[in-house]
């Protein structure tokens, strides 16, 4: 938008795809645990394993490539992915290719990493969330328009999915009375997945760098084209 309109733009794409694949990883970790103390049954004090698990990542970017490299160290037994089409990067990171449906029908952990778009508005609907298993925890790191929040929201009350973590969502921030705090089998993070001092100020150096490149005349460090 910004370059249709005349402006220069580009991409902190470097500096946050590290810190948000990570922050995804913790966040799977964390949901795996997830429990209810409330609740006497033995079962419900149990989580879900990584390990061993199929992770569906939708969306094979840089950023879901990042967090295919580093669920290697987990030990899942396998990696699906889904988009426009098949990336060679896929075989060397021993991620799989396959439809959304089969991603969803196999997967235990399902990781939204794709762009919003007007194809990806409301992807993740009541049929999308129908068509996962019922063990299985649904992540989203792209942006909150990509998902039916009611349609989360009723997926995750009826128990059609296990468990669900947001680092984005519809508004930010949320008003203190608004469903997605009452549930107990969410995670939710302020879209701060990059979250960290090194990264802030990386981030602000390369601004700095590209303004001054602007007022010389120069070509910007990874410009929006």
């Amino acid at each position: 938008m910004l370059n249709r309109r005349g402006y220069a733009s580009f991409f902190f794409k470097l500096q946050c795809t590290k810190k948000t694949t990570r922050i995804t990883a913790v966040r799977l970790i964390f949901i795996q645990n997830h429990n209810e103390w409330d609740r006497l049954h033995y079962q419900w004090i149990l989580g879900q394993d990584i390990n061993n698990s199929t992770v569906g990542i939708v969306g094979f970017g840089g950023i879901g490539q990042a967090i295919a490299k580093r669920l290697k160290g987990f030990e899942v037994r396998q990696i699906l992915y889904t988009g426009h089409r098949e990336k060679p990067e896929g075989k060397s990171l021993g991620a799989k290719f396959v439809s959304l449906d089969t991603l969803l029908r196999d997967s235990d952990y399902v990781i939204i990493c794709a762009p919003l778009t007007k194809d990806t508005e409301d992807m993740c609907n009541e049929e999308f969330f129908s068509k996962m298993k019922k063990t299985a925890v649904f992540v989203n790191i792209s942006r909150g328009r990509v998902v039916d929040q009611p349609a989360l929201i009723k997926a995750l009350k009826t128990g059609t999915i296990f468990a669900a973590g947001l680092d984005v969502m519809t508004p930010e921030p949320l008003p203190p009375d608004h469903e997605l705090l009452k549930l107990p089998n969410i995670v939710l993070t302020p879209h701060r997945g990059i979250a960290t001092v090194e990264t802030e100020n990386t981030m602000a150096l390369l601004a700095a760098k590209n303004i001054l490149k602007c007022l010389a005349g120069e070509e910007m460090l990874h410009p929006v084209v």
